[in-house]
C-alpha cells in the first residue's frame, strides 16, 4: 500500500524507459501532482542504485542551468575538487586578477568559486559560453555515469539547450524533463531533441487519483472512504500538497453541524472577505433551526477558526480551506448552494438596488439573479455597465445581455452605443445613435460625428464636427472635437487643412484640461519631426492626470524617436505597452504593434512576430489588424519563409482595395513589392503602377526610390536579403488619436442616463 502511494506505478514506467538507454525522458505531469518529491524521493533513489550520479535542478529559479549546476557542484566536497582539478589539469593554473579577461561570458556563480592557484580556461569559441566549456569538461572527468532531473522544465531558458546538447553529445548524459505545463518553452525543448536525432521518450505522471488519495490517508492512519476521496480531490483542485495538508490536520476529522455548512457555503458563494454582522444577517435567511442563533453563529465561528476552514482579517471572515470532505460535499451540492444564493440576494435586495455595492458584488449578485431568474437581474448588470463606464474597463458580452437594454428608451440608447463604442464595434455605435435624434444638443452630435469618423465617413464627419465647433460654448468640448477634427483631415491625406485647424484650434482652446489630445493628434499632420508638440502633449497630459493620454503620447514619440535613437525608443514603447494594459488589452494594440516594428529594426525577429501575432488575433479586418498583418508577413521574409509571407499578403488582399483609407493601399502595395522581389518572383508592371498610384503621404520620396530599385534589378535572380532592406521596408506604424467618448460629455453624465 505504500508503496503504491509513493507512486510504484509511474516508478516502473520510468525504469522502463530508463533501460531503453533513451538521452531524453519527458515525465509529463502537472502543477502540485507530487513531481518533484518523486524525482527527489523515488526516481533519485532508483538511478543512483543503478551507479549513475545524479543532479536534481529545479528550473522555476532564477537561475540558468549551468549556474544550478554550479551550485550544487560547489555544495559537494568530493564533486568541488574535482571542478578544481578540471580547472589545474586541463586549462593550467593561473592567477585571479587574470580570470575576467580570459572570459568573455563569465557567470557570477562560476567566478566565485575558484581558489587562487585555479583559473578559467581560455574560452576556445567551440562552445556558446566559457562556463558551458568548463562544464563539459568536467562532467567528462567524473567516474560514473550521471543523470540530470529538471524538475520544470518548462521554465528552462533557451540559452540552457545548447549545455544540455552538449551534455548529451559529448558525455552522453542522460537528462530526465519534468514538464509541469505544455507551453511554448516545453515545445521548442522538446522539437530540439527531435531535431538533433537524440533519443527521447515520454512517459504520464497523472494526478492524484481516488485510490491514491485513499492510500495516502492510511500513511496518516486516516480511513477515507471512495466517496470523500472524490469530494477531496474537488475541493483541493487535485492539489497533492492540499490533500496531504488535510491528513496532518488533526482536526480532520471534525464534522460540520448545519451553522457551519452555512458559514462555509455563503463565503464560498462570496468569494471575497464579509463582516461579521452581514454574514450573521445572511446566516439568519437561510431557515436554519438553532435555539439561539447568536450563540450558534459564534460558536460554528471559532470552530471553523480553530480547524483553518475559514480565517478572519480585520474584522471580515472568508473560506481558508476547501479540503475538508464536508465542505467539499456543502460546495459542490447544487440543490445546496441554490438555497444559500437565495439567502444571499434575499439580503442584498433588502439593502436596496440602488445601494453603493463594490464591483465584487454587483459581479456576483447579477450572477446570482441571473441564475434565479429573478427580476433584479437587469438592474444590477445596468449599475454594472455604469462602473465600468465610469472607469474605463471591458464590459462582458453577458453583463450587456442581461442589462436589456431597449431600443425605444433614448438613454439605453447612448448606453448601447457607447458600450459598443467602446468595444469598437463603431458600426454597431451608430447603429444604437441613430434611433434618437442625433442633433438633440451638442454633446450627441458631437459624438455621432465622431462615430461617423471612426468608419470613415468623412465628408458627414467635417460637416458635423466644424458645426460643434462653431456653436458651442463648452471649450471642452470644443478642443476634443477640433482634435477628431484634426484626424479627420489626416486621414484623407489634406495635412495643410489638419494643420490650419490645430492652429487656431490651439489658440481658441489654451488652456483647456483636455488640450493634449488635440496636440498629440496634430503631430500626424506634420512631415517634420516635432518633439516640441510630443512634450507639449505630454506636459498637458500630466497636468490633467490623464495617464491614457499620456501614456498613448509616450507611445507615438517612441515609434517616432526609432528611426533617429532606437534605444531610447525602445524603452518609451516598452513603457507605453506596460502602462496601457491598465486601460484595457483591447487599448495595447497599437502599442504591441509599434514595439513590434522596434524589435524587428533590431533584428529580433521571434519578439517582433509574437507582438504582430497578438495584434493579429483582432475580429474584424480593421486598419491596426491590416498594419500588424502587413508587418508580420515582412517579418517571416526576413527570417526566410518567403511563401508563408506571400501568402499572409494574399489573405489580406480582398480588403485593400475597398478599404475607405489610402493610407493602407500605401503600405500594402509597396511592401507587397518588397515581399515578392525577394521571394524571387516577377515584378509585377500592375503592382509597380499601384505602388505608383499610392506613395507614402509623408516621404512619397522614399516610395519613388524603392520602385527604381525594383525596376532595375527586376531581372537579377537569387535575391538575396542584405542590410539594404530596411531602405525597401515601408514599415506600417501606428499612432493612437483616439480617446474614451464620454469625455465629450458633461460631468454626471452617466449617473443622468443609468440613474439605478
Amino acid at each position: 500500500m505504500i508503496n503504491y502511494a509513493d507512486r510504484e506505478q509511474e516508478l516502473t514506467k520510468l525504469k522502463t524507459e530508463f533501460n531503453h538507454n533513451h538521452n531524453a525522458i519527458f515525465v509529463m505531469a502537472g502543477k502540485a501532482f507530487g513531481i518533484t518529491s518523486f524525482l527527489k524521493d523515488k526516481a533519485q533513489i532508483y538511478i543512483g542504485n543503478q551507479g549513475f550520479l545524479s543532479f536534481y535542478v529545479n528550473s522555476a529559479s532564477i537561475q540558468n542551468l549551468s549556474e544550478n549546476l554550479l551550485s550544487t557542484i560547489i555544495k559537494d566536497p568530493e564533486l568541488y575538487a574535482t571542478l578544481q582539478k578540471c580547472m589545474d589539469t586541463s586549462y593550467g593554473k593561473k592567477e585571479w586578477h587574470n580570470i575576467m579577461q580570459d572570459v568573455p561570458y563569465i557567470g557570477n556563480t562560476l567566478s566565485t568559486i575558484l581558489t587562487s592557484k585555479s583559473s578559467l580556461p581560455l574560452y576556445s569559441g567551440n562552445y556558446a559560453s566559457a562556463v558551458e566549456e568548463v562544464l563539459t569538461v568536467f562532467f567528462s572527468m567524473l567516474s560514473r555515469p550521471t543523470v540530470i532531473m529538471i524538475d520544470h522544465a518548462q521554465s528552462l531558458f533557451e540559452d540552457d539547450y545548447s549545455l544540455i546538447i552538449d551534455l548529451i553529445t559529448y558525455n552522453h548524459t542522460i537528462f530526465i524533463f519534468a514538464i509541469t505545463e505544455q507551453n511554448d518553452s516545453y515545445r521548442k525543448l522538446k522539437n530540439l531533441i527531435f531535431q538533433k536525432s537524440i533519443s527521447s521518450s515520454e512517459i504520464f505522471f497523472g494526478e492524484p487519483h481516488k485510490d491514491l488519495v485513499i492510500e495516502l490517508g492510511k500513511l496518516f492512519d486516516y480511513s477515507i472512504s471512495s466517496k470523500e476521496a472524490n469530494q477531496l480531490l474537488i475541493s483541493t483542485e487535485s492539489n497533492i500538497h492540499k490533500i496531504i495538508e488535510h491528513f496532518s490536520n488533526p482536526n480532520k476529522s471534525y464534522r460540520l453541524n448545519a451553522v457551519e455548512k452555512s458559514i462555509v457555503a455563503i463565503l464560498d458563494i462570496l468569494g471575497y472577505p464579509i463582516e461579521k454582522s452581514e454574514l450573521f444577517s445572511i446566516i439568519k435567511l437561510c431557515n436554519i433551526y438553532a435555539k439561539n442563533y447568536t450563540q450558534a453563529f459564534d460558536e460554528a465561528l471559532q470552530k471553523l477558526q480553530a480547524t483553518s476552514i475559514i480565517s478572519e482579517k480585520s474584522t471580515s471572515f472568508e473560506l481558508n480551506s476547501k479540503s475538508h470532505p464536508e465542505v467539499a460535499e456543502v460546495i459542490n451540492s447544487y440543490a445546496q448552494k441554490i438555497l444559500y444564493k437565495s439567502a444571499v440576494l434575499k439580503y442584498y435586495k433588502s439593502r436596496g438596488t440602488d445601494f453603493a455595492y463594490s464591483v465584487s458584488t454587483l459581479t456576483l449578485l447579477t450572477s446570482i439573479a441571473y441564475e434565479l431568474e429573478d427580476e433584479t437581474c437587469e438592474t444590477f448588470a445596468r449599475q454594472l455597465i455604469k462602473y465600468h463606464l465610469k472607469n474605463g474597463s471591458m464590459i462582458k458580452r453577458e453583463i450587456i445581455e442581461r442589462a436589456q437594454l431597449k431600443s425605444d428608451s433614448v438613454n439605453d440608447c447612448i448606453v448601447g452605443s457607447i458600450i459598443a463604442a467602446n468595444r469598437k464595434k463603431y458600426e454597431d455605435a451608430i447603429e444604437w445613435i441613430a434611433k434618437i435624434d442625433v442633433n438633440a444638443n451638442n454633446y450627441i452630435k458631437s459624438y455621432y460625428g465622431i462615430l461617423l469618423n471612426r468608419v470613415r465617413r468623412h465628408s458627414e464627419a467635417e460637416i458635423i464636427l466644424t458645426s460643434v465647433i462653431d456653436n458651442t460654448m463648452d471649450k471642452e468640448l470644443g478642443v476634443i472635437v477640433s482634435s477628431y477634427l484634426v484626424s479627420n483631415y489626416v486621414h484623407q491625406e489634406k495635412l495643410n487643412e489638419a494643420q490650419n485647424a490645430f492652429h487656431n484650434a490651439r489658440i481658441k482652446y489654451t488652456g483647456t484640461r483636455n488640450l493634449g489630445y488635440l496636440i498629440r493628434n496634430a503631430v500626424s499632420a506634420f512631415e517634420e519631426d516635432r518633439d516640441d508638440l510630443y512634450q507639449s502633449a505630454l506636459e498637458s497630459f500630466l497636468n490633467a492626470n490623464d495617464m491614457f493620454g499620456y501614456y498613448s503620447t509616450l507611445n507615438n514619440q517612441g515609434y517616432h524617436l526609432l528611426n533617429t535613437n532606437p534605444e531610447k525608443g525602445m524603452d518609451l514603447l516598452s513603457k507605453a505597452l506596460d502602462n496601457l494594459k491598465l486601460f484595457g488589452e483591447n487599448l495595447t494594440q497599437i502599442a504591441r504593434n509599434d514595439l513590434g516594428l522596434g524589435h524587428l529594426f533590431m533584428g529580433n525577429y521571434e519578439e517582433a512576430i509574437s507582438c504582430f501575432s497578438v495584434v493579429m488575433a483582432n475580429e474584424s479586418p480593421n486598419m491596426v489588424q491590416l498594419f500588424a498583418k502587413i508587418n508580420f508577413a515582412c517579418s517571416q521574409l526576413l527570417i526566410g519563409k518567403k511563401e508563408f509571407a506571400l501568402k499572409i499578403m494574399n489573405e489580406i488582399s480582398p480588403f485593400i482595395e475597398h478599404y475607405p483609407l489610402d493610407r493602407v493601399r500605401q503600405k500594402y502595395y509597396i511592401n507587397r513589392l518588397f515581399i515578392e522581389y525577394y521571394a524571387n518572383k516577377n515584378v509585377s508592371e500592375d503592382l509597380i503602377q499601384k505602388a505608383k498610384q499610392y506613395p507614402d503621404r509623408y516621404h512619397p520620396e522614399r516610395t519613388e526610390a524603392a520602385i527604381s530599385f525594383y525596376m532595375r534589378n527586376k531581372k537579377t535572380k537569387n535575391r538575396k536579403i542584405d542590410s539594404t532592406w530596411k531602405n525597401l521596408y515601408s514599415p506600417c506604424g501606428l499612432a493612437y488619436w483616439v480617446l474614451n467618448p464620454l469625455k465629450i460629455f458633461p460631468e454626471g453624465f452617466i449617473d443622468q442616463i443609468i440613474p439605478v
